[in-house]
């Protein structure tokens, strides 16, 4: 027997994959902005991280985990590129991490995160 009820949980659900997937391809944008920072600017570091910072305040859940630890590194770097050091590791390590936490999601919304 037919349910009459309508399937709201695929619609749902792809509303949650399109979701996940603008916020990880969100995320490898801004990691190609870090990347293209120079070494020594550091408020183009400081731009990641209010980037980061807005795009964090949009997501929910372990993506979150994504834009905290990022911005967490671009202000790592900033203050390192004017005293031209290098972030902490722990900073990258949390990026790190990140990614391995929401690669399952990202990879089954289309996306596949960038370090």
């Amino acid at each position: 027997m037919e349910s009459s009820r309508p399937a709201t949980g695929t619609a749902s659900q792809g509303a949650n994959a399109a979701a996940t997937r603008e916020a990880c391809e969100l995320f490898n944008k801004l990691v190609a902005d870090y990347g293209a920072v120079s070494p020594t600017d550091s408020n183009g570091y400081e731009d990641v991280y209010l980037k980061a910072q807005d795009a964090k305040d949009t997501v929910s859940g372990d993506l979150r985990g994504l834009f905290s630890s990022l911005g967490l590194l671009a202000m790592d770097r900033s203050s390192a590129a004017e005293s031209g050091g290098k972030p902490a590791q722990e900073s990258q390590d949390a990026v790190r991490d990140a990614v391995f936490a929401n690669s399952a999601a990202c990879t089954a919304a289309g996306v596949t995160l960038r370090l």
